[in-house]
């Protein structure tokens, strides 16, 4: 009833606004928030020191992972599997997990482990090249973007991350979930590897030809910040300002 009486509804994504029934489609417009572009984009020539628990560890790949909680709804148990079996094949690899070791969205596990707690128990990890950073600050976030080799991304059809944006933004190499909300900002082979939310043996296998063909890491890498422009905050800004002023 409130969305029928209301004078104006906005979502950040065009996939949000595909979830509601046809007839009030017409009534929502789209204006995402926005990400600081400009200096997201700076971040690869700012010479960021690299996070200090792979500061002194020479000849390193870095894979990032990035979530606010650990939690089945952003495939963190895949992402595990996926780095232990990426870690038996590259030895030089080291994992930087950055998130809290909480649920934000949907259920806890059954048997009240936290997801991390099942990741160290269950998943064979290498514990000297996987790295917990837990919530971090701003910069230290800045800082384990800008030195990433490949980010992987993954979500069920859900809200988009805005640390998605920002990993777009700042230059990574990405691997993602093919699924809507992602095939929103990102295109296979255009700007991203796009790969099955489930498949752990597809997972590993994009993200080893992104460590393997640096060329088209780049190049991916490249388009996908040129589409993060898409989403900056000055053009949400300009949206929101136009829906007050209307």
């Amino acid at each position: 009833s409130e969305l029928v009486g209301s004078d104006c509804v906005v979502t950040p994504t065009e996939w949000q606004r595909a979830q509601f029934p046809g007839e009030l489609r017409s009534q929502i417009q789209v204006v995402h928030e926005g990400i600081d572009c400009k200096h997201l984009m700076s971040l690869r020539t700012a010479s960021l020191p690299k996070p200090q628990v792979i500061a002194s560890v020479p000849q390193i790949e870095i894979l990032t992972y990035v979530s606010r909680g650990f939690e089945e709804y952003r495939g963190f148990p895949q992402v595990m599997e996926t780095i232990s079996e990426l870690q038996k094949q590259r030895p030089h690899l080291h994992a930087l997990i950055a998130g809290s070791d909480v649920v934000a969205y949907g259920a806890t596990r059954s048997d009240g482990l936290s997801w991390k707690s099942w990741a160290e128990k269950e998943i064979n990890l290498d514990s000297s090249r996987t790295h917990w950073l837990g919530s971090i600050n701003d910069h230290d976030y800045h800082a384990l973007l800008a030195c990433s080799d490949v980010h992987i991304y993954l979500t069920v059809p859900f809200v988009l991350s805005w640390s998605l944006l920002e990993a777009m933004a700042a230059g990574c190499s990405i691997v993602a979930s093919k699924t809507p909300p992602v095939q929103e900002v990102l295109r296979n082979r255009e700007s991203a590897l796009l790969v099955d939310f489930f498949d752990v043996s597809a997972q590993v296998s994009a993200l080893q030809e992104l460590f393997e063909d640096r060329q088209l890491a780049k190049k991916l890498a490249q388009e996908a910040m040129t589409k993060a422009q898409n989403y900056d905050f000055s053009i949400g800004l300009s949206g929101w300002k136009a829906i007050l002023e209307s």
